[in-house]
């Protein structure tokens, strides 16, 4: 048996993209044992604590990995590729000036 209809913005969960609003239906059921299970839309169903505790770590851990990761071998590239232009501009200009005199 439906036990809540409603509609749910994905906004308020910390794992979705804030600058999408995604709505789904969540349907809650009541099972034999009396816990809570839910089935998003899609068909995806699990019981309520493991979906929000698995959905939570999941969409943390996921976005700071990839944030760190992200700005990590974002910054390596640009401080490598600064790093040898610059070297490179340097010594260069430095090496002509002083085979010129």
């Amino acid at each position: 048996m439906v036990y809540r209809r409603f509609l749910i913005e994905t906004r308020a969960f910390p794992m979705a993209k804030i600058a999408t609003l995604l709505q789904c239906e969540v349907h809650f059921t009541r099972t034999k044992s009396g816990s809570l299970r839910w089935c998003v839309s899609g068909g995806v169903s699990g019981s309520l604590s493991r979906g929000l505790s698995g959905g939570l770590s999941g969409g943390l851990s996921g976005s700071l990995s990839g944030g760190l990761s992200g700005g990590l071998s974002g910054s390596l590239s640009r401080g490598l590729s600064r790093g040898l232009s610059r070297g490179l501009s340097r010594g260069l200009s430095r090496g002509l000036s002083r085979g010129l005199r």
